[in-house]
């Protein structure tokens, strides 16, 4: 009766396999996406518009009109890195995206984040590109290999470093070859513990004399004595500590997602300048430089944190500020549904607002006048169980004075709607019930079996879609012991009519050729 070949099978197959991944696909789809999609195939299926979609979101898009970079360092050797900052963009506003690019990927190569690394030497060029293929100033980086100081004679070159210093003073030494500050690869190190090693500085320890040597590839090419006073610089204290410019104190705040430059103003100012910052590295990062005397650091985490101050000079903090990450305030748009919603439906309570990092620390309150029932699924979700009016109230953690108020009016879905449903579900397992029959009965021999087997896959199918609406695995969704009966049913229609149509056709070509074969007997 299944009289077609191979190939046929095989397309039948293809197509049992692709019904199937729909299916499992709008059943793991969230709550938002699914009803949009269900919405879509009601209205395939039964040629009726019902206006505007439920689930639209008027989103509107904005261009940016006007971006400028600016670049850590423009000349860097190979393997040295540097980052790229936005230093404005216009409007604030804008929902448009951007890339920071190079001309020459070989030369300088961009990371993630705005940070790049020079691989080799030559001369690239990067600029920032939005989407819609603005592009904002150029800057011009460029790579050359730092001098090997091969040839150059001692007498060329000139340490620049203080001969005289106290105890805790702290400098940076640096070198001339003639008479010119130098980028040769070089090192600094002292032959004693009287001048201690910290970074690119050195800081005196003790009262004595020490060599100050300066090496070209582990060659000794010139030294300075330095001597070191008995009298003693004020060890450090902190007096004032700042971020971006503003003053920080003990409990203070910062916001979510900021790039703050801190500075550090000292009781003394002859003490050791050199600071080392400490903070939990899940709130804040330094997104630029591994330097920690030179962080710039960046928030990315809500919460409460801390930021510690150190000094080679001491083994404790010399201050710890305790703080306060949180999100900036929320510029509130409305809800992301404000038409009609249908009871025992999921409702997204999610605010829709300007800067999605806004969101943190926002909780809804539900209430109503009648205590009507609800629940709340995936914690961003409700589900109304009645009809009737619900007020939903906004509030903030962290800014006392933020409150939105807002009514849903839910209704009970009317039985055309419920009928629309049930038929978008039945018809999709319908589609699935012809391809299982079309693909089991040829490839099964055994009828007993082909049934079994057509049978199983489709009560399978239902079962394991509804599985996958649970919250174990969805947003926002639930399963429903009616719609795994409703999907079953659609399997068996859609098996049954393919089975009857190939039936008839069976017996129609059987009929011809019994008459076909009477001629020629006649």
């Amino acid at each position: 009766m299944f009289s077609y070949g191979k190939r046929s099978a095989a397309v039948f197959l293809a197509l049992y396999i692709l019904t199937t991944a729909i299916i499992v696909t709008f059943s793991l789809l969230p709550s938002d996406y699914s009803n949009k999609m269900s919405y879509s195939f009601y209205d395939f299926l039964s040629h009726i518009k019902f206006g505007e979609d439920k689930t639209t979101e008027d989103r509107s898009e904005v261009d940016i009109s006007s971006i400028s970079i600016t670049a850590s360092n423009t000349e860097l050797s190979p393997n040295e890195r540097g980052y790229v900052k936005i230093t404005e963009i216009l409007p604030e506003d804008h929902t448009e995206n951007y890339t920071i690019k190079s001309d020459d990927k070989n030369v300088v190569k961009i990371s993630s984040g705005g940070t790049f690394l020079c691989k080799a030497e030559g001369v690239a060029t990067i600029w920032a590109e939005t989407d819609s293929g603005l592009r904002s100033n150029e800057i011009t980086i460029t790579v050359r290999s730092k001098g090997t100081g091969e040839g150059v004679a001692s007498e060329q070159i000139e340490i620049v470093a203080p001969a005289n210093v106290d105890v805790n003073q702290a400098f940076a030494p640096y070198f001339k070859v003639d008479g010119k500050r130098s980028d040769i690869q070089a090192t600094f190190s002292s032959n004693s513990d009287i001048l201690k090693k910290e970074g690119n500085y050195f800081i005196a320890t003790a009262p004595g004399s020490a060599e100050l040597e300066l090496y070209f590839d582990k060659e000794l090419k010139k030294s300075l004595t330095v001597s070191v006073s008995e009298k003693a610089l004020p060890l450090p204290a902190v007096k004032n500590f700042y971020l971006n410019g503003e003053l920080v104190t003990d409990g203070g705040t910062l916001l979510y997602r900021t790039e703050y430059e801190p500075t550090v103003e000292f009781s003394d100012e002859n003490c050791c300048p050199l600071i080392y910052y400490e903070f939990d590295k899940t709130k804040i990062s330094l997104p630029y430089s591994y330097d920690r005397t030179k962080a710039k650091i960046r928030t990315i985490a809500v919460g409460e944190t801390e930021i510690k101050l150190y000094s080679p000079l001491l083994s404790e903090p010399l201050k710890t500020y305790r703080l306060k990450i949180i999100p900036p305030r929320a510029e509130v748009l409305g809800l992301n549904k404000t038409d009609i919603v249908y009871a025992n439906h999921s409702f997204l309570l999610t605010l829709k607002v300007a800067d999605t990092d806004a969101l943190a620390g926002i909780t809804c309150e539900i209430s109503s006048e009648n205590d009507l029932p609800y629940r709340i699924s995936e914690d961003v979700y409700a589900i109304f169980q009645s009809e009737g009016k619900y007020t939903l109230t906004y509030r903030s953690e962290y800014y006392p004075d933020f409150e939105y108020v807002y009514t849903v009016i839910v209704e009970n879905m009317d039985s055309a709607e419920s009928v629309r449903k049930s038929l978008g579900h039945a018809a999709l397992f319908a589609a699935l019930g012809v391809f299982a029959v079309l693909t089991f009965f040829y490839y099964i021999k055994k009828t007993k079996f082909k049934i079994f087997f057509t049978a199983l896959s489709g009560v399978i199918t239902a079962a394991v879609s509804e599985i996958l609406q649970t919250p174990f695995f969805t947003e926002g969704r639930g399963a429903s012991i009616k719609d795994v009966f409703i999907d079953i049913v659609g399997f068996l229609a859609g098996a049954a009519l393919i089975i009857a149509i190939i039936w008839a056709i069976y017996l129609i070509r059987r009929k011809k050729n019994r008459s076909a074969s009477s001629k020629t007997v006649e």
